[in-house]
């Protein structure tokens, strides 16, 4: 287990600056790992194979010169749980974090502020299964497409996550050779457009889009973002995304989190959209 550690200011001449994990089964829990770098990959923390949990952490301002500025991981199992992945950068693919033959499971993430000179600005996704719940995926930045998320020749499936405020010239979330399931999540002011396919399979239900989407219980009015103690992403007590969803605010495994800046738990019909932690 690595718990409890600063780790800051390193540089790797291949993989992993901050951390790196070869064939492990670490258990990497409420680390600072800052302003590390890679030459290579994984900026922040370099996984490959193994099947690495990742729970708690504060991964920022790492950088990748080839990809994965925060996170990299290859042909793993990992397991991203309530960390904070921010300011990350690479120069070419997944500034926060980068998923290439892997089965990641991604809950209750905040990703936000990363940079990809090419794509996937937040997450990128290639020959993968990718299985979440519950990640803000906020204000990333990509030079060519996918400002909040790339995915590739990959099965997704993403529940509750709100993808706002991403730039790129190609959009907020592309999928390519993909297939994709969106239910219950808010996508809304990222720049060109929301969410594109190109030869993929995409469902979006019971979601905010901005524009509209065609699918069942999906709306497209303004999400109605207000200000709360943990970030810009809470909803306004009026937001048509409040008791929105495709179920119960139980059976999602939500009740225990909050959409509202005032702290209320989320109970009866599931919110749209991320879900903080009660402070």
């Amino acid at each position: 287990m690595i718990a409890r550690n600063t780790i800051v200011g390193n540089t790797a001449t291949e993989h992993g600056g901050g951390i790196l994990c070869h064939m492990s089964y670490a258990i990497i829990t409420e680390n600072l790992v800052s302003d590390n770098s890679a030459i290579e990959s994984g900026g922040g923390i370099h996984c490959e194979h193994g099947s690495v949990r990742l729970e708690g952490n504060v991964i920022a301002g790492n950088s990748g010169v080839n990809v994965g500025g925060g996170i990299c991981s290859y042909y793993g199992t990992p397991t991203l749980r309530g960390n904070t992945i921010h300011y990350n950068s690479a120069d070419r693919y997944g500034g926060g974090a980068y998923f290439v033959e892997s089965t990641p499971t991604v809950e209750h993430n905040m990703i936000g502020g990363n940079i990809a000179g090419v794509s996937g600005g937040g997450i990128y996704c290639e020959k993968s299964s990718l299985t979440s719940l519950n990640n803000a995926i906020v204000e990333n930045q990509a030079g060519v497409q996918g400002a909040g998320m790339i995915v590739k020749e990959s099965t997704v499936s993403l529940g509750n996550w709100t993808v706002s405020r991403n730039s790129a010239p190609g959009g907020g979330v592309c999928c390519l050779d993909s297939s994709m399931t969106v239910l219950n999540s808010i996508l809304w002011d990222n720049s060109s457009f929301e969410v594109m396919a190109d030869n993929s399979w995409l469902g979006i239900t019971y979601s905010l889009v901005e524009g509209g989407y065609e699918g069942v219980g999906n709306i497209h009015d303004d999400p109605m973002f207000v200000t709360g103690p943990l970030g810009e992403y809470y909803l306004d007590p009026d937001s048509l995304c409040i008791d929105a969803g495709s179920q119960s605010a139980d059976d999602a495994g939500l009740w225990y989190r909050t959409t509202q800046a005032d702290g209320t738990p989320d109970t009866g019909a599931l919110d749209m959209g991320f879900h903080y932690p009660i402070p």
